[in-house]
């Protein structure tokens, strides 16, 4: 789990520093959040108190306590790839829509990345489709790749699908989508210090958002009409995946 805006934190997953942790918490940039955690039901002592404080001061933090405290996602990886393949899903699809205006995954990547090391899970994407093209324009909005879990104990081997899809400007969007485009060369990989969108910023991340969905769940490009999420995936597979 993690929770949106506390970028800056004594403990910051893979980011943190020895070094700054007790620092962090006395200048109190802890932007971090305090939950009970659930299986430990409700409690006169609802809210954390100078222990939690201390735990943050000399960075003892664990799973155990009644308290977990939460940081921003980027802390791992922004995606929320890596839990999933813990949990060893069948089907995944990604979302990507960090400032990546160089078009090299790097949260993604690494996502899967750690997954290898971790977890012992593969997964090779082909990104050329998305990364190929012109400076303004990609070739595709997405890109699938095969899952492998390995070995388990019975003697089976447990594949999955991930479906990446990827914020990039393809030349077949609409022409509000274009005309925005062309007034901001950066668009769709704005930096993310612009933490304050404009009406017209905004309403272009959603439609491109819904043009690369609706391009994704072509059912045309899956060769079907079914609406059943798993079929949909193995016959979007079969076009997709080599």
């Amino acid at each position: 789990m993690a929770i949106s805006g506390a970028a800056a934190a004594p403990r910051m997953g893979t980011l943190t520093s020895q070094r700054y942790t007790t620092l962090l918490a006395m200048l109190n940039v802890r932007l971090g959040y305090w939950l009970r955690k659930p299986k430990r039901g409700w409690s006169w002592n609802s809210t954390p108190g100078a222990t939690y404080f201390a735990r943050e001061l000399s960075g003892m933090m664990n799973e155990e306590a009644a308290f977990l405290n939460l940081s921003d996602g980027g802390h791992l990886e922004n995606l929320g790839l890596y839990e999933l393949l813990r949990r060893r899903c069948r089907y995944i699809i990604v979302i990507d829509g960090e400032a990546d205006i160089e078009h090299q995954f790097t949260g993604l990547l690494n996502a899967i990345q750690m997954a290898k090391i971790d977890l012992g899970v593969k997964v090779e994407p082909d990104l050329s489709d998305l990364r190929t093209g012109d400076d303004r324009f990609k070739r595709a909005h997405f890109a699938m790749a095969r899952i492998d879990y390995g070995i388990q104990q019975n003697g089976i081997a447990v594949q999955g699908l991930l479906l990446v899809i990827k914020l990039a400007m393809t030349g077949n969007e609409p022409e509000l989508l274009m005309k925005y485009q062309n007034e901001n060369l950066t668009f769709p990989h704005q930096s993310t210090a612009q933490q304050i969108f404009s009406e017209a910023q905004f309403e272009a991340y959603r439609l491109l958002g819904e043009h690369a969905a609706e391009a994704a769940f072509d059912p045309l490009l899956a060769g079907n009409t079914s609406t059943r999420a798993v079929q949909w995936m193995h016959e979007l597979a079969k076009r997709l995946v080599p």
